[in-house]
């Protein structure tokens, strides 16, 4: 890596660790107890948080995406047990006793009434044009064959989401933010962030 790279990282990094400063004390609903409660909470507890910041969940594609993102659960359990969490946060109500009851997303469920973690992020609200892009499409005939049900039209289907990779130092591994909805990365590349973390933390444990 040349000196270019490198500080183009350090500044990304820096940028990185100033957003998570400004997410942290943003008040959370525990969809179950009702409690409130800070953001940073819910990467505090495990070496890594994988923190999946959910759109709407009546759509198929979020739906589907939900499911991808929880598949990596039984990978870090047998693999690094106890270290890895994923949590999903979401920004309204509407179409979730459903979204429950089809099992989408097992994991605890926090939500963003302010959506105040998702403009932070940088996440915004998609035009017509991008919400028409091709790859919505292609997510939609990809969900029809999986089985994956659902609508289009209740709640707000408009807000982009992502994903951020958290540890419980507080170093931000990854973010993702959807470009088109139903954007979603690679399980792959997750993995490939996470364990790469875990296993230096390791080495370091045992030097």
């Amino acid at each position: 890596m040349d000196a270019a790279q490198r500080e183009k990282e350090n500044v990304l990094a820096k940028q990185n660790a100033t957003m998570l400063q400004t997410i942290r004390d943003i008040q959370l609903l525990d969809s179950v107890t009702k409690a409130k409660l800070p953001a940073s909470n819910l990467w505090s507890t495990h070496e890594v948080t994988i923190l999946k910041l959910l759109r709407r969940f009546g759509c198929p594609l979020c739906r589907m995406g939900a499911l991808q993102s929880w598949d990596l659960k039984a990978h870090f359990d047998q693999k690094y047990p106890g270290k890895v969490d994923i949590v999903g946060v979401g920004y309204e109500l509407i179409g979730y006793e459903e979204f429950v009851k089809g099992d989408y997303f097992p994991g605890k469920v926090y939500f963003d009434e302010t959506r105040e973690i998702y403009r932070r992020v940088g996440l915004p609200k998609a035009s017509f044009c991008e919400a028409a892009k091709c790859g919505i499409w292609k997510g939609y005939i990809k969900s029809r064959k999986k089985g994956i049900k659902g609508n289009f039209t209740v709640g707000d289907g408009w807000q982009y989401g992502g994903i951020l990779v958290l540890t419980k130092k507080g170093q931000v591994l990854m973010i993702f933010r959807q470009k088109f909805l139903g954007d979603e990365p690679e399980n792959e590349d997750l993995i490939k962030v996470i364990e790469q973390y875990l296993d230096q933390e390791t080495i370091s444990i045992q030097i």
